[in-house]
């Protein structure tokens, strides 16, 4: 909403860069190890064998670094949802991180001062993936809470810039080699035309197949990571809100609203009957319930307004005042009037709503509070009978 009730969107646009440049400059190193055959120089022919050897160790580097931002996927879908099927990518990526690390070690083997430099990365990569690990771990035996505070601690944990700079470092130095055996083989190339054109059709051939196969990684993170990201902020059963998300924007249009001088209203709505629905027709006829109030709250919602399922049967509304198109009142009854609706009736006649209303910044002066303020105004209608709705009065001194 206009608010700043939306979500911002965060799209893995510098991943798809990195990844981008890695294929590029592989089909041109593919190239040049064409050109530097064709040549039958022996000069030609070491470079191509070093320039062979330093591209696979910068697709290795690389590897490695895509494996950890699996593994770190995997581990942050865990963490969130508790499903083990989001520890698929955390556990290819570990396998990925082992072959690569060790085709990278194989490859630096004629390097001693870059070898020194692996045992370096090696030794900060298994500390990642032990602060990985030891989060999952708390997060099955403990929960998400208990994972949570392990990191927000900070205790031990090892920041991913630091493993990316030394990757570059090490990448670096290999791309220096590389550019100076290119340049020994461009020194030798021939001037004939038939092993140039065949160079730019193989080049053409590989980056059409990269180009191809990065379209496909692309779409595949988008859509893990657009999954990800709408699973964490939406209820499961009623695909509103969820109660996290909710109070997250709750706090940033109370911020809106003070910069821009309008109020906002919350309507804190909680089901009349819903419990006995529970318990004489069973969990699936109390889901069922659930689900038909999050669609018909979502009918009924304008584009600037949010809707939430905070837990249980508890639901609520957030209304930006910024026009009298619509009052607080008539969006509170229609909420009400939605279980005079025949969907609603054939399900369970008994079924209503208690709603709560409070206003910002007339009744509170934060989300803690304007939460509460709802919260208790809905109490006062379900005392009431239910299938009211009540505004915050604030307690007389």
């Amino acid at each position: 909403m206009a608010s700043g009730v939306s979500s911002r969107g965060r799209g893995p646009a510098s991943v798809e860069r990195r990844v981008l440049r890695l294929l590029v400059f592989v089909a041109a190193a593919l190239v040049l190890t064409v050109v530097m055959i064709v040549s039958r120089s022996v000069a030609v022919s070491q470079a191509q064998n070093s320039v062979s050897n330093d591209t696979r160790i910068i697709v290795d580097d690389d590897n490695v670094l895509i494996a950890l931002l699996n593994m770190e996927t995997g581990q942050r879908g865990y963490l969130l949802t508790g499903r083990a099927a989001y520890l698929q990518p955390y556990d290819l990526g570990r396998e990925q991180a082992v072959r690569a690390l060790a085709d990278l070690s194989r490859r630096l083997g004629p390097y001693v001062s870059r070898q020194v430099q692996l045992h370096a990365l090696s030794a900060l990569i298994a500390a990642k993936e032990s602060e990985l690990a030891a989060t999952i771990g708390l997060r099955r035996s403990q929960g998400y809470r208990a994972a949570l505070t392990l990191v927000d601690t900070n205790a031990g944990q090892l920041d991913m810039d630091t493993i990316r700079q030394r990757l570059a470092s090490l990448k670096q130095m290999v791309l220096q080699r590389v550019e100076r055996e290119r340049l020994l083989a461009s020194s030798a190339q021939t001037q004939s035309t038939i092993w140039p054109a065949l160079g730019a059709v193989l080049f053409l051939a590989l980056l059409t197949l990269s180009y191809t196969q990065l379209r496909r990684d692309i779409r595949d993170k988008q859509e893990l990571t657009t999954r990800l990201e709408y699973e964490s902020s939406h209820d499961a059963l009623t695909k509103l809100s969820n109660r996290r998300y909710f109070i997250q924007q709750l706090g940033k249009a109370i911020t809106e609203a003070e910069r821009s001088g309008y109020k906002l209203a919350l309507l804190f709505i909680d089901l009349d009957g819903f419990k006995p629905l529970n318990d004489s027709l069973g969990h699936e006829a109390g889901d069922r319930a659930l689900r038909l109030t999050g669609e018909l709250f979502g009918q009924i919602k304008r584009e600037q307004d949010l809707v939430a399922r905070l837990g249980g049967d508890e639901f609520a509304m957030l209304i930006p005042l910024q026009d009298e198109a619509v009052t607080t009142e008539d969006m509170a009854m229609r909420l009400l009037a939605c279980y005079a609706l025949d969907d609603v009736r054939r399900l369970c006649p008994r079924l209503g709503a208690s709603v709560g209303v409070a206003v910002f910044p007339d009744d509170a002066q934060t989300s803690g509070e304007l939460l509460k303020a709802a919260d208790q105004a809905m109490y006062r209608a379900k005392a009431a009978g239910g299938g009211r709705v009540e505004r915050f009065h604030a307690p007389s001194l």
